[in-house]
């Protein structure tokens, strides 16, 4: 009732809302990100018991949304996306406290460090600080973390006063604002027992200055002394642990994301060094944040995004194109596609005039989709003529497609299940945190752990075939062989014979056609079966047909306007 209000007021109609449908809404004044947040909160709370669709929230989801409305309110804006909720797959890590698991609880924990040895850096072992750190640790549990509590109270009551929006502006607001939004703001994990007590401190005294000159000194005689013991650019340690040593002298220290503990708390690795220090840490840390980022398997992955329009669609693809130091075999290659300014320009409404689209024979057959379905496929299919395309039908031979077919079983059992345990094996044995070392560890993992697992709905025969699995030996390379010249016949031959722009395909019937030979394909929303599950028709190229396809795609969605808001029946 209350989001209604909003909408109401505001004149902003959130449901159905596109990306540039919110930019107008932020420009205008109609929205805020903090109320867009608010109401996709709302909608996974009210939704999720039914769809099991969102596994985590992002705990600081609201606080990013405050901050997005100030940056646009001094006028910064960082793209179409800025201030935009997104959905991510749990394979795509974040730098911000929401875990990545690819949806295994057995990878819940863990962090990486052994990355650094991997890159070139001599790392020094079991250095014995332990004595001071102790130390250092019992001055501030006895002083119950009075000077960090304090001060931790002032900056941050000088810094929301500052603000030029904000819907807290003290410490005090932020603890009501944390009571009012228990479930957004997991105070059932993290409560907030830290604010509380900062909240009853009065500055810093004669108390907190004390305990800060003795972790001054402790410092110095421990952390100073140590590095230049051992020549050390770097001092490394779990989390905060050694941060106070750095801290408390004005040393530098970068705490990197090494993912979370069982109960979601963020846990990191820090580089710490002496004064003037900050070049050679700022050089290992970044280092190793890009060595230890969670990585898709490398043969069949992809990243697409799933969004309600083709212009959306466009936007997120857009923020995620470029290269990738990590992945530079294969988007170096793919990058140099990519057209100047963007993809945003081919969002054409004439964008089938002139184009030649062929329809394979072997896919819209009767036996599979039945007489009703097919009908809707041959309206577009005029539609598309009638917007100025030339379509070429029955093109290609069942031949192609039957063998096709046939080696799609070997794909499953060969050539994907041993990359995947390779995959997997060389990621698991690079986490210092995880009780998982490799893919028997997971399959045990999950044996030990049933019900959380749900093995008895999912099982994991996939797992399990991987496991049997050696390697890509000469059988996998063969069948990868076979794959490879599958797409050059099946896909680039037939375009090229035919001049086209680009083949219609119905659902993602020729996806393992476009991935296996790295190729794009859009499906845009084509019509609903008799039990109102929504079917699609799929754009599908050449490599670095994007911009065409983009064209095609969004003409025909803008002609057909299929889709319609979901109706949930509980």
């Amino acid at each position: 009732m209350a989001l209604a209000a909003v909408a109401t007021a505001t004149g902003f109609e959130f449901h159905e809302a596109t990306v540039d449908a919110i930019q107008l809404g932020f420009s205008n004044g109609s929205l805020t990100s903090t109320a867009l947040v608010r109401f996709y909160l709302h909608q996974i709370t009210g939704l999720n018991p039914l769809l099991h669709a969102v596994i985590e929230v992002n705990p600081d989801a609201l606080t990013q949304a405050v901050r997005a409305d100030a940056e646009r309110a001094t006028g910064r804006r960082c793209g179409p996306l800025h201030g935009v909720p997104v959905l991510l797959k749990d394979n795509i890590a974040t730098r911000d406290r929401l875990n990545t698991t690819a949806g295994s609880q057995s990878i819940k924990d863990f962090g990486d460090i052994r990355s650094i040895l991997k890159h070139g850096a001599m790392v020094i072992e079991n250095i014995d600080i332990a004595k001071n750190l102790t130390e250092v640790q019992n001055v501030l549990f006895s002083n119950e973390h009075i000077a960090m509590i304090a001060e931790f109270k002032l900056s941050l009551n000088a810094y929301l006063s500052d603000l030029l929006y904000s819907p807290v502006r003290s410490l005090a607001d932020v603890i009501a604002f944390n009571k009012a939004y228990p479930v957004e703001e997991r105070l059932k994990d993290f409560g907030q027992p830290y604010f509380i007590e900062a909240k009853k401190t009065n500055g810093v005294g004669p108390v907190e200055k004390a305990s800060i000159q003795h972790l001054n000194k402790l410092s110095a005689d421990g952390l100073e002394k140590l590095m230049r013991m051992h020549q050390l650019d770097a001092i490394v340690t779990p989390n905060n642990n050694g941060r106070v040593f750095f801290a408390v002298s004005g040393m530098p220290a970068i705490t990197v994301p090494a993912r979370y503990d069982s109960q979601g708390v963020p846990f990191g690795t820090c580089f710490g060094g002496l004064k003037g220090y900050e070049p050679r840490v700022i050089e290992m840390a970044y280092a190793y944040e890009q060595a230890t980022k969670v990585r898709m398997l490398f043969f069949f992955s992809e990243e697409v995004p799933i969004c309600r329009t083709v212009s959306d669609a466009v936007h997120v693809l857009d923020n995620i194109v470029g290269y990738d130091a990590l992945d530079a075999e294969a988007t170096g290659a793919s990058s140099k596609y990519i057209p100047p300014g963007g993809y945003g320009h081919f969002l054409r409404m004439d964008g089938l005039k002139g184009k030649r689209i062929g329809i394979p024979n072997g896919f819209f057959t009767k036996e599979k989709y039945g007489k009703k379905q097919l009908m809707v496929y041959q309206k577009h299919v005029a539609l598309m003529r009638e917007h100025g395309a030339m379509v070429i039908e029955n093109i290609g031979t069942t031949e192609n497609q039957t063998e096709v077919k046939n080696h799609l079983f070997e794909i499953d059992l060969v050539a994907m299940k041993a990359e995947f345990k390779l995959s997997l094996n060389a990621y698991l044995s690079d986490l210092l945190y995880s009780p998982v070392r490799s893919l028997a560890d997971v399959i045990a993992f999950n044996n030990a752990h049933p019900v959380e697992e749900r093995l008895k709905d999912f099982g994991q025969s996939f797992l399990t075939d991987s496991q049997k699995t050696n390697g890509i030996g000469p059988r996998e390379k063969t069948v990868l062989k076979i794959l490879k010249e599958i797409s050059t016949d099946v896909l680039e031959k037939l375009m090229k014979k035919h001049q086209l722009d680009a083949i219609v395909t119905p659902n993602s019937d020729a996806s393992t056609i476009f991935a296996i030979g790295g190729m794009p394909a859009i499906a845009v929303p084509a019509g609903y079966d008799n039990q109102g599950v929504p079917f699609a028709i799929c754009f599908g190229g050449l490599k670095g047909y994007e911009p065409r396809l983009i064209e095609m795609a969004y003409a025909f969605e803008q002609a057909t306007k299929v889709r319609r808001m979901p109706r949930y029946k509980h």
